[in-house]
């Protein structure tokens, strides 16, 4: 069975609290047995996570402090990763321009993504507060108060494709 399959397979057995809400550990215990399982490929994705993670500030140790105009001491990673965008690693000690510039875009891309998704988040769980307080107030069964109810019920689902 194939992960989403696993994952939907489990998420229709896992063990459940009273409230409805899933255990973790079920879920990821039903969703281990039930996916297939091919060593090679788990090896070949821990060695892509080894190496990732040796992308990511403060993965690898640090050798010294670094002074960055505008931003102060910063801790310097020789060691760590640098990637340009053709698929090529260099350590940061021996990255040039196309490596850090690289680097650079990657790092404001993923923060605009973060910050786009806290933005929603912060969004959604307001939405939620202002309508479940609504319906508390009608005495409404405060575990019926969902975010698929709430926004099913104002009317906000759409079935058009999601845009940037």
């Amino acid at each position: 069975m194939n992960g989403e399959a696993a994952y939907r397979f489990g998420l229709a057995n896992a063990d459940r609290n009273p409230d409805g809400t899933i255990i973790e550990k079920s879920l990821v215990d039903i969703v281990a047995h039930a996916i297939d399982f091919d060593a090679e490929q788990q090896r070949l994705g821990l060695a892509q996570r080894i190496v990732s993670r040796r992308k990511k500030p403060g993965m690898t140790a640090p050798a010294g402090k670094v002074t960055l105009p505008g931003l102060g001491l910063r801790e310097y990673e020789p060691e760590r990763l640098v990637a340009d965008d053709d698929g090529n690693l260099i350590e940061n000690s021996r990255a040039t321009v196309k490596y850090k510039k690289a680097e650079a875009r990657r790092s404001a891309s993923n923060a605009d993504r973060a910050n786009e998704r806290a933005e929603q988040d912060r969004a959604e769980a307001e939405l939620l507060d202002d309508w479940a307080k609504g319906q508390q107030q009608s005495g409404r069964d405060e575990r019926e108060l969902t975010f698929g109810a709430c926004v099913t019920e104002l009317g906000l689902l759409s079935d058009e494709d999601v845009t940037a």
